[in-house]
């Protein structure tokens, strides 16, 4: 049995398909999975045991409507997928963009989530199955299992964690990151996520600013370490005095190397968070505008704080004050890390 799963997505929702991959192994453990996938989130599948084979999504013709780019790249489908005939097109991306791209993928089933949108409702006939998934309280990794299950395997809710796997020799890198830095493997080594693919996610600076002080002031053998990506460079001058490790610029299985040696990580909702939680690294879960039961592994070692405020969670992208992220006040998110840090 071929599969050919899809999502563009951002790293920690790429990341969160992955129990869902393992139970389709599980349960037809003699499938070809491939994994078609946007190019940022492309590294975190390398070495999956559960995958098959890895295809990037070149996506190309950036000024193009998406019609109309998916009709120009008519050739560079049929040079990878016109060879070949999948019994299941998986689609976890589910959106009318990925109804165009299923045109030039042949599959005896297609798969999907339901387009609600009016306007593009009729993209649903183009799929064999088309469902609506209305539990947004649920952890999402129970959705993609959902999803998975069409296959014809008995779905249960789970909590499992992502599934990410590092080679031996980028382990090392990330060791080898600690020793130059000189920290220590008694050390407390504190990792603090500054990132956010949207604005309204990022924790603002002086918030941070006064969380390191405080642990600097008050927990002993504490290395804090500070992780950023791509669009953090603007705010790392803020941090240059702080008693913290900012790592430099590296890719994305180098930081998750870094991360695998960490003890505990105070993040804002983003795909690094996804990745400790994948190492059963401790975290703490900093949420404003999304929604904490959907996007947050939460147990006794994954704490998850939020703002007692009305007009959250509202999934937006832009505001005027973020105030559901200003109310996570230092203090607080100081308290919980003594918590689990011992």
């Amino acid at each position: 049995m071929k599969i050919l799963i899809f999502k563009i997505g951002a790293i920690g929702d790429v990341l969160l398909t992955t129990p869902s991959i393992k139970k389709i192994k599980e349960n037809f453990p003699e499938s070809e999975i491939h994994y078609f996938v946007g190019p940022k989130a492309s590294a975190i599948l390398k070495n999956n045991p559960f995958i098959d084979k890895i295809i990037i999504f070149e996506e190309k013709y950036p000024k193009l409507s998406k019609f109309l780019k998916i009709v120009a790249m008519k050739k560079w489908f049929k040079d990878r997928f016109s060879h070949i005939t999948y019994d299941y097109f998986l689609d976890f991306e589910s959106s009318y963009y990925s109804a165009y791209i299923s045109y030039y993928i042949k599959a005896k089933q297609k798969i999907g989530f339901k387009i609600k949108d009016a306007r593009r409702y009729l993209l649903n006939y183009l799929y064999n199955k088309r469902i609506d998934y209305k539990e947004k309280n649920s952890y999402v990794v129970n959705k993609y299992i959902y999803l998975a299950s069409l296959l014809g395997f008995k779905f249960i809710k789970t909590n499992e964690k992502p599934i990410l796997r590092l080679t031996p020799e980028e382990i090392k890198t990330g060791n080898f990151f600690y020793k130059k830095y000189k920290i220590k493997y008694n050390d407390k080594k504190i990792l603090l996520s500054v990132s956010g693919t949207w604005k309204t996610k990022r924790w603002p600076v002086e918030n941070w600013i006064e969380l390191i002080n405080l642990i600097n002031k008050k927990i002993k053998n504490a290395k804090m370490i500070l992780l950023w990506g791509p669009g953090d460079e603007n705010i790392l001058n803020f941090f240059d005095n702080l008693p913290v490790f900012i790592i430099p610029q590296v890719d994305l299985r180098t930081l998750a190397s870094i991360i695998y040696h960490g003890n505990i990580l105070i993040s804002n909702d983003n795909g690094v968070r996804h990745i400790a939680t994948s190492f059963d690294i401790k975290t703490i879960g900093l949420f404003g505008p999304t929604n904490e039961n959907g996007w947050a592994f939460g147990d006794e070692n994954n704490k998850i704080l939020f703002a007692d405020v009305k007009c959250r969670p509202c999934d937006k992208t832009k505001c005027q004050n973020i105030i559901c992220m200003k109310e996570i006040k230092p203090d607080i998110v100081f308290n919980v890390l003594l918590e689990i840090i011992k």
